[in-house]
């Protein structure tokens, strides 16, 4: 080992290296090519299978995008409602204003289930997020800032920024926590 490494290793430089690899982690997410190749891989269902549509059930709320027939363009129109009933050959969608509306299955391009987010798991994640990466932006800040400092002193303000992050965090992981959509059937 070099003596640079050996100092760094006793003066806790080797947490500067560390949560700043991690925050790089964080803010990668879920947007990982290698993360989407394997969850493709895993057995996702068919998006294009028609009976799908079946067992979504009355009670739920669905968004059906729709070809506007007869158009010269690939215009789509968007009906919400609930399934009233599914034929091999198209739906019957109930409006929220109590309409009924029969739509081919030749017409249908996507079917999505709405459900309501819960706005307290989203502060949740939210504030674990902002906290993480908080104290990682801190610590690191810091880290550059004052070479002299001890770790402690500089995790305390990494702590501090973490707080400050994870109030914000959870503000949008509170706002954004609406309703979520769900595709389960999209033609090919």
């Amino acid at each position: 080992m070099s003596a640079n490494s050996d100092s760094a290793i006793q003066g806790g430089g080797l947490f500067r290296p560390v949560l700043c690899t991690l925050l790089s982690f964080l803010l990668m997410g879920g947007d990982s090519p290698a993360l989407q190749l394997a969850a493709s891989q895993s057995g996702a269902r068919d998006r294009a299978d028609w009976e799908i549509v079946r067992t979504i059930g009355t009670e739920k709320q669905i968004v059906v995008e729709a070809r506007v027939p007869d158009s010269p363009s690939s215009a789509t129109r968007s009906y919400r409602g609930s399934l009233r009933s599914w034929e091999p050959d198209g739906l019957v969608l109930q409006l929220r204003n109590g309409r009924e509306v029969k739509i081919s299955k030749s017409l249908v391009q996507r079917v999505s289930v709405l459900e309501k987010g819960s706005r307290a798991k989203g502060a949740a994640i939210g504030a674990a997020a902002g906290f993480g990466i908080g104290m990682v932006v801190g610590v690191c800040a810091f880290d550059t800032l004052d070479k002299h400092g001890s770790t402690s002193e500089k995790i305390g303000l990494g702590t501090l920024f973490g707080v400050v992050w994870g109030g914000i965090g959870a503000l949008i992981g509170r706002a954004a926590a609406g309703t979520r959509s769900t595709t389960v059937y999209q033609a090919r």
